[in-house]
C-alpha cells in the first residue's frame, strides 16, 4: 500500500506538519487523508479530518477554505452518535466565521457549542467556548453579556485557581453595582 493512500499515515504526517506548524502542508495531508478514508467507507474518521483541515486552514489564513471544509460535519457526527466531536465541529464553524467578521452567526455557534458542552459535561471545553462567545459580544459592543459569558466560563472550569477566583470576584463587581 502507498503513502498515498494509507489514511494513518498521511493523518500521522499532517499532525506532524501541523505540529512544526506548516499549516498549509497539514491542511494538504488532511485533505488527502480524509479522502482515503472515505474511499474506504470510514465516515467517521474522513469527518474527523476534515474537522483537521479546517482548524489547519483557520491557521493558515484561508477562513472561508475553513468553513467550508467543515461544511455539515456537525450534523455528520451527531447522525453517527459521536456529540462531543459535534460541539468541536460547531466551535470549528464559529471560528471560521469569527475570523471571517460574521460576528452574529459565530455567536450562535459558540453559544451553540457552549450549550452542547455543557450538556456533555465537557466543562473545560465549554469554558474554552464561552470565552471565545464572550470575546464575540465585546467586539459587537454587547459588554454586559460579554462579562456574563466570561463569568459562565470561570464557572465552567474544573479546577479554580487563584488567578480564576480573583478574576470571578472582579467580574461580579459590575453585576452587583447594576443590582443597587
Amino acid at each position: 500500500m502507498s503513502a498515498s493512500s494509507n489514511p494513518a499515515l498521511l493523518e500521522t504526517d499532517a499532525m506532524q506538519a501541523y505540529q512544526r506548524g506548516d499549516h498549509s502542508l497539514a491542511s494538504d495531508l488532511f485533505q488527502q487523508a480524509q479522502r482515503a478514508y472515505q474511499t474506504r467507507g470510514d465516515t467517521l474518521k474522513a469527518a474527523e479530518m476534515a474537522n483537521n483541515r479546517s482548524v489547519s486552514l483557520l491557521q493558515a489564513g484561508h477562513a472561508q477554505a475553513a468553513l467550508d471544509a467543515v461544511e455539515g460535519t456537525p450534523e455528520l457526527f451527531q447522525q453517527l452518535g459521536h456529540p462531543l466531536e459535534a460541539a468541536q465541529a460547531v466551535g470549528n464553524v464559529a471560528a471560521a466565521q469569527e475570523e471571517l467578521g460574521d460576528l452574529h452567526n459565530a455567536r450562535k455557534s459558540y453559544q451553540e457549542c457552549a450549550r452542547m458542552l455543557g450538556d456533555l459535561g465537557a466543562s473545560e471545553l465549554q469554558s474554552g467556548a464561552l470565552q471565545a462567545l464572550s470575546r464575540i459580544q465585546l467586539k459587537s459592543g454587547q459588554p454586559l453579556p460579554a462579562l456574563a459569558a466570561m463569568e459562565a466560563s470561570l464557572e465552567a472550569q474544573p479546577q479554580k485557581n487563584i488567578r480564576n477566583r480573583l478574576l470571578k470576584r472582579l467580574l461580579s463587581i459590575p453585576d452587583r453595582m447594576l443590582k443597587r
